[in-house]
């Protein structure tokens, strides 16, 4: 009996003729002619050896395993002698096709020195039809058993007899490989790395980027939902963590810019050839916008604490390289005092003046020094501060001495009122189904999936010890009726800022802004007196509470000051203390009853608002108003009329959604006064 045959049994099978027997050749030709197998097996004699393998031990198994393996490689090759006959295509679709469920393919066990996770499964053995080549475990360990690697001589031959069971040519979804990244992206955020968990994510990680990339051009609309998959999560592989697209900059000449972990790496040389995809999935070049992100990220970390020398190096090159962009927004910039501490541009001072000796030697101006100001960091020249916006000594100065009344001073210049402009371009607006199209076109170019309308009647109270429990006309506010506009995305610092901004947006400062504010807001004021909105972050936690109040009526607090309106930044610790002051914003029985009712929005709530979202609420003044305020211009907006305009919205809503790029769902919904 050919040895391969043999190898298949035990003596316990009692399947090989008696020793007598086997010795005479005449008696084993005897056997052969009436039908004894000695070269092949039958289909059904074949699929018999592999049904057996799940019965014995398992080191029985694996020898029985290895030894089909085998027998299958040689079915395949043609052997000089005519001792094995080549079977037909025809044959081998048999063969494979019989034994596709059966589980006789040992699957890869997790090493020992590892603990990222692994595929896990009750049985040793697998079916041909549910497991991937070991060529392909680092794609897929996490999700699916992998072949595991027989190795010695016999090796090669194996892996033949893989290929005709169709294992060595199937390659795993994109999909389930990109579940696979996210599966060990998740592990690594969660538990400590050990043993070998870096040098196997070293060698799986770059396997998957590669795979994925050559995916790109061959999956079409399922490439978006990898990018879904990926979206916001740390995925990039480099020194030892994963790291968000907004961490990693494409290679540049500024080195040292680039070289600041956790806040902004170079593409490593290892990911380097897969720059395209990660192009693709949003890494790009470093730009002014993401150094206003990332120098807040810095000091967010450190606050009151000194940075290390790398930092104050690399916020020195940041400086350097933008200075021209982030002076126009050095409210939003955070740069290093002398003493290595993060502040506010707007609350540091240029320590190396020309005036800084004599202005030391004179007591009146020597105390203000003393009063707690921020020198700027000795490694920013003059020049450099002053393209920041940093003052020299002599302003910082001046400018606290006018705060105190030593002395004053008054902004001088041509200017234009505010309600008067506001005036004109409402006058260039139609009070119609306009008010919807701007908000929908802001939210669809922000990157949000879907924005509802909501006539809310309700009515709020004003308890002691609220945020603006003092503020009357605050409390008139709450009682009012109001349109809120939701959309599943977080408005970003840049666009806080830029819907200040009267005559354009914001939209050169950032090629990917929350909401790309502009003159168009301004049609809320055909709603309103006072718009404000609430900017919440991920899981719904309210960030920033802002109100617009050019009038001058209803924000609170806007007597003592110059700009009538205020945005208060809140603190995660802090918001329950003045969690009523939200209830008009945010409820999360409401949104899951209308998530209910229509099935196409609210649904980020089901998985804890993953990236943000915002709610404006636009309250209807002019119905408790009985004259019309400086906004002479914008209509006398009832909550009737919207009522009207909410309606007609809806009966054009399937055909807006056609003309946008993000935006999928448009809903509207009223809310009686009980709720």
């Amino acid at each position: 009996v050919h040895s391969h045959l043999a190898k298949m049994y035990t003596d316990n099978d009692e399947c090989f003729p008696a020793e007598a027997y086997s010795e005479d050749n005449k008696v084993v030709g005897a056997l052969k002619s009436l039908g004894m197998s000695h070269f092949q097996l039958s289909l059904k004699m074949l699929t018999e050896r592999a049904s057996s393998v799940a019965k014995l031990s398992t080191e029985e198994a694996m020898q029985r395993s290895k030894q089909i393996l085998l027998y299958l490689s040689h079915i395949s090759i043609s052997i000089y002698g005519s001792f094995i006959m080549l079977p037909g295509h025809d044959q081998l679709a048999e063969i494979r096709s019989s034994l596709q469920n059966i589980p006789f393919i040992p699957a890869s066990q997790c090493p020992q020195d590892l603990s990222l996770p692994w595929f896990k499964s009750a049985h040793l053995f697998q079916s041909p039809k549910n497991v991937f080549s070991y060529k392909h475990q680092s794609l897929v360990f996490t999700q699916a058993p992998v072949v595991m690697l027989f190795g010695g001589d016999d090796q090669s031959a194996i892996d033949i007899g893989l290929e005709k069971l169709g294992i060595e040519r199937r390659g795993p979804s994109y999909i389930m490989v990109t579940d696979h990244l996210v599966c060990l992206v998740r592990h690594v955020q969660q538990n400590s790395l050990h043993g070998n968990d870096c040098q196997m994510l070293d060698t799986c990680c770059p396997t998957i980027y590669h795979y994925l990339k050559q995916g790109m051009s061959q999956i079409g609309d399922f490439f978006k939902q990898v990018s879904d998959l990926l979206k916001g999560r740390p995925f990039i592989w480099q020194s030892n963590h994963f790291l968000t697209v907004d961490q990693i900059v494409l290679d540049t000449v500024d080195s040292e810019v680039a070289d600041a972990h956790p806040y902004l790496c170079h593409l490593s040389a290892e990911n380097k050839g897969c720059e395209s995809l990660f192009i693709t999935l949003g890494v790009t070049k470093l730009h002014a916008s993401r150094s206003v992100y990332i120098l807040k990220n810095i000091y967010r970390d450190y606050k009151e604490n000194a940075l290390p020398e790398k930092y104050i190096k690399f916020v020195f090159s940041i400086a350097m390289k933008f200075s021209y962009e982030l002076s126009a927004h050095s409210e939003l910039i955070y740069l290093p005092d002398e003493n290595g501490v993060m502040w506010p541009a707007s609350q540091l001072a240029y320590k190396e003046s020309v005036d800084l000796p004599a202005l030391s030697n004179r007591e009146i101006f020597a105390r203000h020094f003393k009063e707690g100001t921020h020198w700027l960091h000795p490694m920013f020249s003059g020049s450099l501060a002053s393209s920041l916006g940093i003052p020299s000594a002599l302003n910082s100065i001046l400018n606290k001495m006018d705060d105190q009344n030593f002395l004053t001073s008054t902004e001088y210049g041509q200017c234009e009122d505010l309600c008067d402009r506001l005036n004109s371009i409402l006058r260039k607006y139609p009070h119609d189904e306009s008010i919807f199209k701007e908000f929908i076109q802001n939210a669809d170019d922000a990157g949000a999936t879907e924005i509802v309308f909501i006539l809310d009647h309700r009515k709020f109270s004003c308890e002691d010890g609220e945020l603006f429990s003092n503020d009357p006309e605050w409390k008139t506010l709450r009682q009012c009726s109001s349109l809120l506009i939701y959309n599943n995305k977080l408005m970003s610092e840049e666009d806080i800022i830029g819907i200040t901004k009267l005559g354009r947006g914001n939209k050169e400062f950032s090629s990917d802004v929350i909401g790309r504010f502009g003159i168009g807001f301004n049609v809320a004021y055909h709603v309103t007196d006072c718009p404000m909105f609430v900017s919440y972050g991920q899981g719904a936690v309210p960030e920033n509470f802002c109100v617009l109040d050019p009038a001058g009526l209803y924000a609170p607090g806007h007597h003592q000051r110059s700009l009538r309106g205020r945005r208060f930044e809140m603190n995660p610790l802090r918001n329950q203390q003045f969690s009523k002051e939200f209830d008009p914003f945010y409820n999360t029985d409401l949104f899951h009853q209308m998530n209910n009712a229509s099935g196409e929005c609210f649904k980020d709530i089901n998985t804890n608002f993953p990236n943000g979202c915002v709610l404006f609420r636009l309250p209807f003044t002019r119905s408790i108003s009985p004259t019309m305020t400086g906004l002479r211009s914008g209509f006398k907006m009832l909550p009737g009329d919207m009522n009207e305009l909410l309606n007609s919205l809806l009966q054009r809503a399937e055909d807006l959604v056609l003309f946008l790029n993000n935006i999928k769902s448009i809903s509207a919904f009223e809310i009686q006064a009980d709720g």
